[in-house]
């Protein structure tokens, strides 16, 4: 019922409220990109395609400024020990990613916009990134780009992980769809002890909890 809600009604209503969408600044900038229509890393320009690699791809993912500051020493230190692969980074916002080009120049291969949650965005990633492991960063948490990790076996982490009061409400009205999604990741790690219980309450496998901690502090 999500994935119909989501590739079949959204796109109409999407594309009613373009025009009033591009005549925001922020909005301009990151909607096509979001839609599947921006160059990806590691792609030839003449084709748009995934160039021929043999290096393994790490794909993190920061929703805006602050998860690219709170994730900025993890993946600096990522970047030097995980030579030769390749390490991509996605944001979900401008204000994002300018501050990731601004503070991980040098530390990332590759930087683009995360796809809206729709069929054709999240595979176009997919097929031109080829990453081996995924890292999500504290949120943005998406259906649909979770299960397509699952159907290409692809090995997720989410870091730094947090639940607001908000998100835990609407991840538990939502719990048969959410729940699924979050046991995609290979492990979960918790900012405090009291994100690992409400991830618990959501059904989280208990197992797949690493002990809390927050990068934050760690910067």
């Amino acid at each position: 019922m999500y994935q119909f809600g989501m590739n079949v009604l959204f796109p109409p209503v999407l594309l009613a409220l373009t025009p009033i969408l591009l005549l925001k600044g922020k909005r301009r900038t990151t909607l096509l990109p979001r839609l599947g229509f921006q160059r990806f890393p590691g792609t030839t320009p003449s084709q748009g395609g995934p160039a021929q690699r043999r290096e393994k791809v790490l794909w993190a993912h920061a929703l805006s400024v602050g998860e690219v500051l709170s994730a900025v020493p993890l993946i600096r230190e990522l970047h030097s020990q995980i030579q030769p692969a390749r390490l991509y980074l996605s944001v979900s916002t401008e204000s994002g990613y300018e501050t990731a080009r601004d503070k991980l120049e040098g530390s990332v291969d590759g930087l683009f916009y995360f796809p809206l949650d729709l069929l054709f965005p999240v595979r176009r990633c997919f097929l031109n990134l080829e990453p081996s492991m995924v890292v999500l960063v504290e949120t943005d948490i998406w259906p649909g780009f979770m299960a397509e990790l699952r159907r290409q076996s692809i090995p997720s982490f989410l870091i730094n992980a947090r639940l607001s009061p908000s998100s835990f409400k609407r991840y538990g009205q939502a719990k048969r769809l959410f729940s699924p999604a979050l046991n995609t990741f290979s492990r979960v790690y918790p900012q405090s002890a009291s994100d690992a219980e409400s991830f618990k309450k959501l059904g989280v496998n208990p197992e797949r909890l690493a002990e809390p901690g927050n990068l934050k502090f760690d910067a």
